[in-house]
């Protein structure tokens, strides 16, 4: 059984897993990834979940103020990759977000290049 008590509870950036409305609870072990089908629905799971873990009733729960948090990460360009493929003399970089230890994003590859240009900004809720 999971204790919601001491988890993070987040929404997953879209380009993660290539699918919208994704989000993490996240223990100690790995995180558990859980898809859900619309907006709504994502911000139901969350305020459900997080009820549950704050042991609020409905009542107490919309009685709290909504803090709205985010974090923009700027991925510009990569300089100096290795060559993967000496042949080509490229390489298909791409670039990974990691917070608090867990994968939250990643860009767009980009191949048959050790320099790559991104210029993707990603926000994580």
């Amino acid at each position: 059984m999971l204790n919601l008590k001491n988890c993070f509870i987040r929404p997953v950036n879209d380009s993660l897993y290539a699918k919208k409305f994704c989000f993490h609870i996240k223990s100690i072990n790995e995180p558990l990834v859980f898809a859900a089908e619309d907006e709504w629905e994502l911000h139901e799971w969350l305020k459900s979940l997080k009820a549950v873990a704050l042991n609020l009733t409905p009542a107490d729960y919309s009685a709290l103020p909504r803090r709205i948090t985010y974090l923009t990460v700027s991925v510009i360009e990569g300089k100096s990759f290795p060559n993967v493929d000496p042949l080509r003399r490229s390489a298909n970089p791409y670039c990974t977000v990691f917070l608090d230890s867990t994968k939250q994003a990643a860009t767009q590859t980009v191949y048959n290049t050790t320099m790559p240009l991104w210029n993707e900004k990603i926000v994580l809720e």
